[in-house]
């Protein structure tokens, strides 16, 4: 289980949130439901880790505590699988960035963040043999590669692709050929 970073980082800001923003039984009640929330999204084994937490805070510091250590080993496992990640042919383009990401924010979350710069060139390194053509386009451009760019482009040619894949199979199907998986 990957501790989320955004959640995190929200979580310490309602906790501050809702001491200014409520009264005393309002509070509580947000405080019960947030710890609710996190337990029963929880598996059972790992219920002992929360078990005598105070509130949903103290309940997400001892998680973050437990499945994100900030030990060398941890770091050294975590960039491990960040540079050695390749995209598998088949994979999806969206949920290869989501893994990406992930991985670079887990980094973060243990103290050893992923410069921009990395997470880029860890991207296009490591995307199939199926968008080398596109790999070299970009890496040809004269301006700065940013992520939302080298992101954008990987994407808009996945869904070409299954448009393409959508468009034969139509046609196929109209003049009585058997469709291609």
């Amino acid at each position: 289980m990957g501790i989320d970073v955004s959640a995190a980082d929200w979580l310490r800001s309602q906790a501050g949130a809702l001491r200014y923003h409520a009264g005393p039984n309002d509070v509580q009640e947000e405080v019960s439901q947030g710890l609710a929330i996190i337990s029963l999204a929880m598996e059972d084994l790992q219920l002992p880790l929360v078990r005598s937490a105070k509130d949903a805070f103290d309940a997400w510091s001892r998680l973050e505590g437990h499945f994100e250590k900030k030990s060398l080993a941890n770091k050294l496992f975590l960039r491990r699988r960040f540079f050695t990640t390749m995209m598998a042919e088949g994979d999806g383009v969206l949920e290869y960035i989501n893994k990406i990401k992930t991985l670079a924010e887990q980094l973060d979350a243990v103290g050893a963040p992923v410069s921009a710069d990395d997470l880029v060139i860890t991207y296009l390194a490591s995307l199939n043999e199926s968008y080398q053509f596109l790999i070299t386009a970009l890496e040809s451009r004269a301006d700065s590669l940013t992520w939302e760019l080298v992101t954008a482009r990987p994407q808009h040619e996945d869904l070409k692709r299954k448009g393409r894949v959508l468009v034969t199979t139509v046609v196929n199907k109209d003049i009585g050929l058997p469709s291609v998986p």
